[in-house]
């Protein structure tokens, strides 16, 4: 069964909540003009590996709002990277 996309953000592991937060905080952005989680995506290779190409359009530049839960999610990934794909990968799962 395919989780709905805020359970899984709910239910978040505790070494993957800055991750969640960042998803969660994309939400609130126009997908045609970019996010920060897609941002994320890119900057670790997610998208280039996983969906063979990057997701944000060239230029996109992170807002005042969005750097603290992007630089968190970067410190919990750096520290568990195999653990917070798996996760990532269920994020990307989910309705």
């Amino acid at each position: 069964m395919i989780k709905q996309f805020h359970d899984v953000i709910e239910e978040a592991p505790n070494y993957c909540e800055r991750i969640a937060d960042l998803a969660n905080l994309s939400t609130n952005y126009d997908y045609q003009q970019g996010t920060p989680f897609w941002a994320f995506l890119d900057l670790i290779g997610y998208s280039a590996e996983h969906l063979d190409d990057t997701m944000n359009p060239a230029g996109f530049v992170l807002d005042y709002a969005s750097v603290d839960a992007f630089t968190g999610a970067l410190q919990e990934w750096s520290v568990r990277p195999a653990d917070c794909l798996a996760y990532i990968d269920e994020l990307w799962a989910a309705d």
